[in-house]
């Protein structure tokens, strides 16, 4: 991620309107964004103060880092149900002898 900043605010050189902050570069992994959904269902403002969270430091953490040391875990319950559903849909009765 510091590599990536780094370019990022190179590309955007003179191009910065005078007077706007422009936060740095923070890369987020379609798995961050699982892990967020269902915070986000709750608080979709939550987004904004995670990605504040996580520029806190000079060094710029990966993304579920910001999201272990919040406490957001995965919520399985969506998944779980369509899964039971399939295999309760395909479930195979054994055979008697």
């Amino acid at each position: 991620a510091q590599i990536f900043n780094k370019r990022f605010q190179e590309l955007l050189g003179s191009d910065k309107p005078k007077g706007m902050y422009i936060y740095p570069l923070t890369l987020i992994h379609i798995g961050d964004f699982e892990q967020l959904q269902s915070a986000l269902e709750k608080n979709p403002n939550r987004l904004w103060e995670l990605l504040t969270y996580n520029i806190r430091a000079k060094f710029l953490p990966p993304f579920y880092n910001t999201l272990n040391r919040n406490e957001i875990k995965h919520d399985y319950s969506i998944v779980k149900g369509r899964v039971s559903a399939i295999f309760e849909q395909y479930k195979v009765i054994p055979a008697t002898l």
